[in-house]
């Protein structure tokens, strides 16, 4: 997991690019006590704010191959390897495929080869320069394994590149997941942020933002999220009036977006800016938690 250090610098910089997505004036940011609530504090005119910045994570898949959805970030590196390893060769090593799961479940290890295999077999079947743009799930009949766990393949220029900061990669496999989107999970981070900040003498007498982010890996995809969607939730409405917290957000760290709960209202903030899946820009302490989106 890292240090509690590399834990700060990641909220830090998770924190930065929601304020640039948000499209405010740089506040003053200042740490929070050490290991303790709130992570962070903003000075911002003459308001002072605390901030907790956590992560957004798919609670356990009800599918009995997905185990805890921590664990889906690891399994894809593992299947990524096997991948880049059978594609090595002159022509393939050039390639860009955009790998689009069905929800968040990545084959087990166990079908790692024969995932690699099959999706090697269907390029080497188009041939150099024959690649189509897509590939649709039905289209897919002659390689099982693919067919079981992705609903699309596409590739070429038309694929966001992932990259890593400061590496150069040939052979780029992205993995998407169509995640389903749980608000009740949301609901119990609001719960527990609430009940800690609550006991926190250094932001007793200040306003309170919580600050939950998503994209940085699959298991943390937030899909399609609408502030109807979240206005619905009986669960979390109930959590959200309840809690210490003036206002909630759920930024998407890729695209921008962002989902303001204030005054018992939610409402969507949408970037103009370049989505992040073709900047390259990864948030900091990636390696050590194995939540690589490239």
């Amino acid at each position: 997991m890292g240090t509690e250090e590399d834990k700060k610098e990641r909220e830090r910089f998770l924190l930065r690019c929601f304020l640039e997505d948000f499209k405010c004036n740089y506040p003053s940011i200042q740490n929070g006590p050490y290991n303790k609530i709130p992570d962070f504090f903003l000075t911002w005119s003459e308001r002072r704010i605390a901030v907790e910045v956590t992560e957004y994570h798919s609670p356990k898949s009800k599918h009995p191959r997905t185990a805890n959805q921590r664990s889906i970030d690891a399994s894809w590196q593992k299947l990524r390897t096997r991948i880049r390893y059978q594609l090595s060769n002159e022509f393939l090593s050039d390639v860009i495929v955009f790998l689009q799961f069905h929800a968040i479940r990545i084959p087990p290890i166990g079908e790692h080869d024969r995932f690699a295999l099959e999706l090697k077999d269907l390029l080497l079947s188009y041939g150099s320069g024959n690649l189509p743009e897509k590939l649709e799930k039905r289209q897919l009949a002659r390689f099982p394994v693919l067919q079981d766990h992705l609903f699309r393949i596409e590739f070429g220029a038309s694929v966001p590149q992932w990259r890593l900061a400061g590496t150069r990669i040939s052979c780029n496999i992205s993995g998407y997941a169509n995640p389903d989107f749980d608000t009740k999970e949301v609901a119990r981070i609001v719960e527990s942020k609430a009940s800690k900040i609550l006991k926190s003498k250094a932001a007793e007498d200040l306003e309170k933002w919580l600050l939950i982010v998503g994209d940085t890996g699959l298991s943390q995809l937030l899909g399609q999220i609408s502030p109807v969607q979240l206005t619905q939730s009986h669960e979390l409405s109930t959590s959200l009036v309840r809690c210490p917290f003036s206002r909630v957000y759920l930024h998407h760290y890729m695209n921008g977006t962002i989902l303001q709960w204030d005054t018992h209202t939610w409402s969507a903030l949408h970037s103009s800016r370049p989505d992040r899946r073709n900047t390259g820009l990864i948030p900091p302490g990636i390696k050590s938690r194995s939540n690589r989106l490239t």
